[in-house]
């Protein structure tokens, strides 16, 4: 009579063991491979839009870009009508970049979230997902402006034509942000503080606004952030972001990256 062979009980589970310590092993490597991924991509994409803002500033009398730099140079608003935005659209220096619908305008690490679409109202509900970059709002505006005065009629130069600082004046522009991943347009304290706690961001439904999406936790508001850096470079957030800084404007040293004090 021929016995045939199988596996045992506790063999089964010795195997069963094995690969699940395999697989633990292996899936978060494959994990941070894919985030690693998404840096690099993210990284190009900032890039692309420092180079734009570079060329855009060289045909500029070398003025920083203008708040309205993501418009299309002739930009539909929702009632239809047309507003010409081609004194200051990036669009057309990035076009060689934006193979579809923006697509090189979106941080592949921004996941389940509504972005800031644009929208005449100011909302992100029922919009299109349109892009995930900022740029820096203390380059744009007069350093250190309030969210009362950038709505003024004297601010609408930094809206529609340029910014208000000259690209020449920066002193360190290796260490100067132009653009981080973010969900609104431009950076400006009352809305963007890395430092700050995700109830506090919470608790001011008006400026709430999702930013840094790389390594980001399930739980987390944001992550770390890819910064494209004045002179061209890009590279993730420094380590001494929330570090204190005495004398800077926040009492941080993210501060001081964007708007040097």
């Amino acid at each position: 009579m021929r016995i045939r062979k199988a596996f045992t009980l506790i063999e089964l589970l010795v195997v069963i063991a094995i690969i699940a310590l395999l697989l633990s092993i292996v899936v978060p490597s494959l994990y941070k491979g894919r985030e690693i991924a998404r840096m690099a991509v993210c990284s190009t994409n900032e890039k692309s839009l420092v180079m734009a803002a570079n060329l855009w500033s060289g045909e500029n009398q070398n003025f920083s870009i203008a708040a309205k730099w993501w418009r299309d140079p002739m930009y539909q608003h929702d009632d239809g009508h047309y507003e010409d935005n081609s004194a200051c659209s990036l669009m057309p220096y990035l076009a060689a970049s934006i193979k579809q619908k923006k697509d090189s305008l979106v941080c592949p690490s921004a996941k389940n979230i509504k972005f800031y679409a644009m929208s005449d109202d100011y909302r992100t509900a029922g919009h299109e997902e349109t892009f995930t970059y900022a740029a820096n709002g203390y380059m744009i505006f007069d350093y250190g402006v309030s969210p009362g005065e950038i709505y003024k009629d004297e601010q609408r130069t930094y809206w529609d034509k340029h910014g208000s600082t000259k690209i020449p004046t920066i002193r360190n522009p290796a260490r100067t942000a132009y653009f981080i991943d973010h969900e609104y347009y431009f950076v400006a304290r009352w809305f963007f503080d890395p430092t700050k706690k995700p109830e506090d961001i919470q608790s001011n439904p008006k400026f709430w606004f999702q930013t840094r999406w790389h390594q980001k936790r399930t739980a987390d508001i944001y992550g770390i952030g890819m910064i494209g850096w004045v002179d061209g470079h890009v590279s993730r957030e420094p380590k001494d972001f929330a570090e204190v800084v005495e004398g800077s404007q926040s009492g941080r040293r993210w501060t001081v990256y964007y708007y040097g004090k």
